[in-house]
């Protein structure tokens, strides 16, 4: 008896702490708490072009940001959100990071 309460035991933990997905191509509103995020890192015209899913779940946005008091110039721009949604600070202090390339 006192091992299929243990297994039951071990179940019920293991299923509580495994995150469920939502429906195929409904947003996960578990995720920034409307199932997407918007980041602003320096103008409002930064633009995202690649993001990808590191194997703890953090999840890595590449793009760029125009600088400069015309646009003139552009950053290369990373963030990095932890599997909620929110802004990761062990990555740069802010979550953020952006490097002058012209």
């Amino acid at each position: 008896m006192t091992r299929s309460v243990i297994g039951i035991t071990a179940l019920i933990n293991l299923l509580m702490a495994c995150p469920v997905a939502a429906a195929e191509g409904d947003l996960d509103t578990t995720f920034d708490s409307d199932g997407k995020v918007t980041t602003a890192i320096g103008s409002s015209r930064d633009f995202a072009s690649a993001v990808a899913i590191q194997s703890d779940g953090k999840i890595v946005a590449a793009g760029h940001s125009p600088s400069g008091s015309s646009f003139d110039t552009v950053d290369f721009a990373l963030v990095r959100y932890n599997t909620d949604g929110t802004l990761d600070t062990n990555f740069d202090s802010d979550g953020k990071v952006t490097t002058d390339i012209g």
